[in-house]
């Protein structure tokens, strides 16, 4: 493209000659992404490389992530530089909270001039189950005819919160669990000095 055109007129010998002058004027161009997977699947740690490539030389380019029109945005991201100034590396641990779910965001790539381009990339994460555990069970001494009652607590990192169901493997003749993890056992007179080791049993 051509600007700042204008024309110098001179009189030489009687004659009238003009003269055009121009001066070219660089135009920015902005850089573009290579490949951008539009859909990613998670279910831990999330790592994907970004191209972008600028035909202006020299130019230093800036990569970002923003918010794609009011989604759900993922926190705790990282972009760390490659290869050079044209390559980035994408880095995000999804928590509990983040999945089952699809987040979105804008991976944005601008040069000094104010040239940018931006890909919406979405990630769906998905439900990992976390394993429920007992709160500790101390080793219990009762005597014949003593009416021995444990109340379970369980624990589990899920979101949202998963039911359980109990139960008992292995266990003295007698002995209950109910639906609320209560624990119960009357040892009779034939019991007596006995020691007795048996499994309690969770499930989600």
């Amino acid at each position: 493209m051509f600007a700042n055109r204008f024309a110098v007129s001179r009189l030489l010998q009687g004659a009238l000659f003009s003269t055009l002058i121009a001066t070219a004027s660089a135009q920015n161009v902005s850089p573009v992404f290579g490949i951008v997977p539009e859909t990613i699947l998670a279910k831990e740690l999330v790592e994907a490389s970004f191209v972008a490539t600028d035909a202006d030389a020299g130019s230093t380019l800036t990569f970002s992530i923003e918010e794609s029109g009011g989604k759900q945005f993922p926190t705790g991201t990282t972009l760390t530089p490659t290869s050079g100034a044209d390559e980035v590396t994408f880095t995000w641990t999804p928590s509990e909270v983040d999945g089952p779910a699809t987040v979105c965001f804008d991976l944005v790539v601008k040069d000094e001039a104010g040239g940018e381009d931006r890909k919406e990339v979405r990630i769906f994460v998905f439900e990992t189950n976390q394993q429920p555990s007992f709160q500790n069970i101390e080793e219990q001494t009762i005597d014949e005819f003593e009416l021995l009652e444990i109340q379970l607590v369980v624990t589990d990192a899920d979101i949202p919160a998963n039911s359980f169901a109990f139960g008992l493997a292995d266990h003295p003749a007698g002995a209950t669990i109910d639906g609320d993890g209560l624990f119960q056992w009357t040892p009779d007179d034939g019991d007596g000095g006995g020691i007795f080791m048996f499994d309690i049993i969770v499930q989600e």
